[in-house]
């Protein structure tokens, strides 16, 4: 693949237009340096999208000059096309997010917030919305129209290698960017979450960046959906093997 393609096939991935397939072989071709750079490139386009989707009215002169730039630029190529494009959309958006925030006219907090807040196991336990069942849980994924199959606690590698584990619950959270799903586990004592997000949505790019910044310990792409790790220090990978791409399920 020359550099034009690979640029071509990045740009599709920002864009969130690859298939599954296409979108699991990207991500595997990228060094941990590039994996790093898609990621801050993800939150910027995500950042966008949400400042440009807000209620906000962007003045006449500044849209006839964002207007202007792009029309003049004369690019060589689409790559530069594309580039200037971004970057008149960024100067717009900016703009619009300082008059937002100075002006107290909306919340631009980090939604979701992938780490675990409680304080103690209990108050980690009683944050769920479901009995600690895996039937209860697998009726609770359906409930909110998570086509994903739950495997029982005890046919993970953590609970087969002497680890102590036990299923707290689920609750699901929603977010501007797309619901978050979490499965709530304690293993050796320490609370852990399997989140849960419907691949492509804005909640499924933060989750990658999260990884990048060591908040997520592990995603990968099951199905339609991307999850994630949050277990503080201790390592807690492969529960990821709680899920299953819902056809799967044998529940």
């Amino acid at each position: 693949m020359n550099e034009n393609e690979r640029e071509k096939l990045r740009m599709a991935y920002l864009d969130g237009e690859l298939s599954s397939k296409e979108t699991a072989a990207f991500d595997e071709s990228l060094t941990p340096e590039e994996h790093a750079r898609m990621a801050n490139e993800v939150r910027l386009e995500a950042g966008l999208a949400e400042a440009l989707k807000e209620e906000a009215g962007c003045p006449d002169a500044v849209w006839r000059r964002t207007q202007l730039l792009v029309r003049n630029s004369a690019p060589r190529t689409q790559r530069a096309l594309r580039k200037s494009w971004r970057m008149a959309v960024a100067a717009v958006a900016a703009m619009l997010l300082m008059a937002f925030v100075f002006s107290g006219g909306a919340d631009f907090e980090p939604k979701p917030v992938f780490a675990i807040t409680t304080g103690s196991l209990e108050e980690f336990k009683a944050t769920s919305k479901v009995a600690p069942e895996h039937g209860a849980v697998q009726a609770y994924f359906k409930a909110h129209d998570i086509d994903l199959g739950l495997v029982p606690i005890s046919e993970t590698s953590p609970a087969k290698n002497g680890h102590k584990t036990a299923l707290v619950g689920a609750i699901c959270i929603e977010c501007k960017g797309g619901a978050l799903l979490e499965v709530l586990v304690v293993c050796c004592g320490h609370p852990v979450k399997v989140v849960v997000a419907e691949e492509g949505t804005a909640t499924a790019r933060l989750m990658l960046q999260a990884e990048a910044r060591g908040e997520v310990q592990h995603t990968v792409r099951i199905g339609a959906y991307r999850a994630g790790v949050i277990s503080g220090a201790h390592p807690a990978h492969a529960f990821v093997q709680l899920l299953r791409a819902g056809r799967e399920s044998s529940v």
